[in-house]
């Protein structure tokens, strides 16, 4: 099977989905040029070998931080969450129904031919404690890959709502470069994550991902210095788009 696979797409980039390490030792076989997700677990087996082939990994850390909002709504208050949340997304973001919809639909992905083991499912993934411990091992993942030399995209899984109703386009990747931080990478390597290391994926490293002169003029201007508080990017003053700068509130109220 992967062999036809990399025939039938050998004058293509690859982009994999892939996250147990069963599922990584499947992605490397069809010479994968990003890899979506961090492996759950076992990153040191791989990390010689992404690294050498340079091939790309999509961090999507916050996939998993966000489901604590259905512990923590009051995140959905703070910047920027609060001003770029569309009031329907919010909705289903606290509804009962929708949350729990979710849940059956994944424990079911999960053990798809168990019904009996649905509680214990949704029990063991559900619940703050086990939240926490998940995200933390997954961070240890990406620094692994990081100190290993595999370039590190930051990748926030967005798109899927309703599916996941509190994965939301902006905010959720504003938050991922705080995780990338909390993970281990320097500000400056989470930010290289979000700009430089995409601009080169895509292939489009002359003109995007730096400020410099002959680059898109694609930027925010935030308040304080991101080297030393990544969090700086929750509240930037400016956005500017293809020259134009406004403040969010504008872009947002803007037709």
């Amino acid at each position: 099977m992967q062999a036809a696979i990399v025939a039938q797409t050998h004058d293509i980039h690859r982009f994999v989905h892939a996250m147990s390490p069963r599922e990584y030792r499947y992605a490397l076989d069809v010479d994968p040029y990003v890899i979506l997700h961090t492996v759950e677990q076992h990153a040191r087996r791989f990390a010689q070998d992404l690294a050498s082939r340079q091939i790309y990994v999509a961090s999507t850390l916050a996939t998993d931080d966000i489901l604590r909002i259905e512990f923590e709504p009051e995140r959905l208050d703070e910047p920027p969450y609060a001003l770029v949340i569309p009031p329907r997304e919010r909705e289903t973001a606290t509804d009962k129904a929708a949350i729990q919809r979710m849940h059956d639909a994944l424990v079911q992905l999960i053990v798809p031919h168990n019904p009996v083991m649905y509680p214990v499912v949704l029990v063991l993934t559900y619940v703050p404690a086990t939240q926490a411990v998940r995200l933390h091992q997954l961070e240890r993942q990406v620094k692994i890959l990081h100190e290993a030399g595999v370039p590190i995209l930051l990748g926030s899984d967005s798109g899927n709502w309703e599916v996941f109703p509190w994965v939301f386009h902006g905010p959720t990747s504003v938050h991922e470069l705080e995780l990338l931080v909390e993970a281990g990478l320097s500000p400056l390597d989470a930010i290289i994550a979000a700009t430089s290391t995409p601009a080169r994926m895509l292939g489009m490293q002359a003109e995007l991902g730096e400020v410099a002169v002959g680059f898109a003029a694609d930027l925010v201007v935030l308040p304080t210095d991101p080297l030393t508080d990544i969090r700086a990017f929750r509240s930037p003053r400016l956005v500017v788009q293809d020259g134009v700068a406004q403040t969010p509130e504008a872009w947002m109220a803007a037709p």
